[in-house]
């Protein structure tokens, strides 16, 4: 016996490249991808990633506030400022004013590097001679 198999009277589309819906841009005239939040203070305007673990910018007063502070008082802020902690108020004191200077000392290369970089004076002479014609 002959077997016959009958053919689907189904028909065969041709299918396409799937849409890439997501992919696409649409032009809404906002501004994506990018930081639009302003500076709030100082330290973000010059570019420093964090707030300065210390009170002061002086040494002077820096070094009168440790005084004035007692021993649990300059471990705690020993451990905020990253300064192994030590029992003896000494040498507490002067790892904690070696932090300071160490610190500051940055501070101040990175505000030097910051208006070297905003300087009018650095412009040539020639620049200038163009700034001032439209004066």
């Amino acid at each position: 016996m002959k077997t016959t198999t009958q053919k689907d009277n189904t028909v065969k589309r041709k299918v396409g490249r799937p849409r890439k819906i997501a992919a696409m841009d649409q032009v809404d005239g906002k501004v994506r991808g990018t930081d639009t939040r302003s500076p709030r203070s100082l330290d973000e305007l010059l570019g420093v990633a964090k707030k300065s673990p210390f009170p002061t910018q002086s040494k002077e007063e820096y070094v009168a506030s440790l005084r004035e502070m007692n021993l649990s008082d300059l471990q705690r802020h020993a451990e905020q400022v990253g300064v192994r902690i030590g029992y003896d108020r000494a040498e507490l004191l002067d790892s904690l004013i070696k932090a300071f200077c160490n610190y500051s000392g940055i501070q101040q290369a990175m505000v030097k590097r910051v208006s070297a970089k905003n300087d009018v004076t650095v412009l040539s002479e020639e620049a200038r001679k163009i700034l001032s014609e439209g004066a």
